[in-house]
């Protein structure tokens, strides 16, 4: 696999192919329990297309702004069956390790969560991001271009949805 491929745009997810749920209140699932997860939630908040906002596991400050679930980042067989019993419209990854250990890869792979949208990278994306050692073996330019791409990708989703 060339470092180019792990970039790609999984082709049922993109902002247009989900414009129906666009038009409804939205339930979101925050993976994580830091500071930046804090920041997350407490701007998702504020838009009038949520409906609930779910945080696993959060914290003390992300209990003011959502509803915090006792559910470990990474236990990702209780996220999803978290997220089908709450239909969860989708998922927003905070930390790094969750997607290092493949969230993104688990929820597209079970027949009962691949229509959720997951916002982060696949598994060998975010291992290519997330390990300095490795990306300093690979293509530097294509680790760059990937990056770029995959955070106006997020940027564009959360545009669209105006979040």
């Amino acid at each position: 696999m060339c470092s180019s491929d792990l970039f790609k745009q999984d082709e049922e997810f993109t902002p247009t192919s989900i414009t129906n749920n666009s038009l409804q209140q939205m339930k979101i699932l925050l993976l994580g329990g830091g500071g930046r997860e804090h920041a997350l939630a407490w701007k998702i908040a504020q838009s009038e297309k949520v409906e609930k906002l779910f945080i696993a596991p959060g914290n003390a400050g992300t209990q003011n702004v959502g509803e915090n679930v006792n559910i470990k980042a990474d236990d990702f067989e209780a996220l999803k069956n978290f997220a089908v019993e709450n239909a969860v419209d989708m998922v927003i990854v905070g930390p790094e390790d969750p997607l290092v250990k493949g969230v993104y890869d688990d929820f597209k792979n079970d027949p009962r969560t691949h229509n959720i949208p997951v916002i982060g990278p696949s598994k060998a994306g975010a291992v290519l991001e997330g390990s300095k050692d490795f990306a300093k073996q690979k293509d530097q330019v294509k680790v760059l271009q990937g990056k770029e791409h995959q955070k106006e990708w997020i940027h564009q989703i959360l545009l669209h949805f105006h979040l």
